[in-house]
């Protein structure tokens, strides 16, 4: 399989040229080579110039430059339409603050087997892990997590967490119209819709690093309305579906 990694960046010029280095270190010997791909959002700082810069010392990824700021749906997207034009079958989504450890990208390989459509990263489920992070924001994410499969009735422990991977022609064909973080779970309204097959893998997540910006989600009451709007649409939906995701 020819996997594409998409890595959206938003002013994060202390982390970037890091997660590059981490990212490309860790998928180094798989065959065919990975293609990796950084999206600058219309950053405000000089995250594009470090990007620029990481090119010119020769580190290999794709750098596509946003000349405005798009947000995380809108920059995910933008890479996507890149990872076709290089001929992936599957697109990876990873944030660029290494929270998620790009070593378990080999992971998302192996679960990558005929007949499966996305593999989702669970940080709830067994083996998973959520290290350092804030014990308020855990509570919060696994509720919000309860809340979303009672909706759906998707089975994956961790429908909200961004480290996920799709074949591409399946992801490009979803019409999708989230700009912002909603836009995860828009995915899985689509997904449902689809009578897509998913598999989980066990995921970890560490706090953001304190020598970077301050994340830019928000736990704020539109924040959570975009992130539960298709839960609820889902739910609507489910009385005409038979047959749903896979585990």
């Amino acid at each position: 399989m020819r996997l594409a990694i998409v890595i959206p960046m938003y002013n994060e010029e202390a982390g970037a040229r890091r997660c590059l280095e981490r990212v490309r270190s860790a998928v180094a010997e798989i065959e065919p080579p990975v293609a990796l791909i950084a999206v600058d959002d219309g950053s405000s700082d000089a995250t594009l110039q470090v990007l620029q810069e990481a090119l010119a010392d020769g580190i290999q990824f794709e750098l596509v430059a946003n000349g405005r700021n798009c947000g995380y749906g809108g920059a995910l997207r933008l890479g996507a339409l890149r990872a076709q034009e290089l001929d992936a079958e599957w697109v990876l989504f990873m944030d660029s603050d290494l929270t998620n450890p790009p070593e378990d990208i080999p992971a998302f390989i192996d679960a990558a087997a005929p007949g499966v459509d996305f593999v989702k990263a669970c940080r709830y489920g067994p083996r998973g892990d959520t290290g350092d992070v804030p014990l308020k924001r855990v509570l919060i994410s696994r509720a919000g997590n309860l809340v979303a499969r009672a909706l759906t009735g998707i089975r994956h422990s961790d429908l909200t967490n961004g480290f996920r991977a799709f074949r591409l022609k399946t992801y490009l064909a979803m019409p999708l119209t989230e700009t912002g973080f909603g836009v995860i779970m828009e995915e899985m309204f689509w997904a449902r819709r689809s009578k897509l097959r998913g598999v989980s893998i066990p995921g970890r997540l560490s706090n953001r690093s304190p020598d970077l910006r301050p994340t830019s989600f928000r736990y704020s009451w539109k924040q959570l309305w975009q992130y539960l709007r298709w839960p609820l649409r889902t739910a609507a939906m489910r009385p005409r579906l038979f047959l749903g995701v896979n585990r």
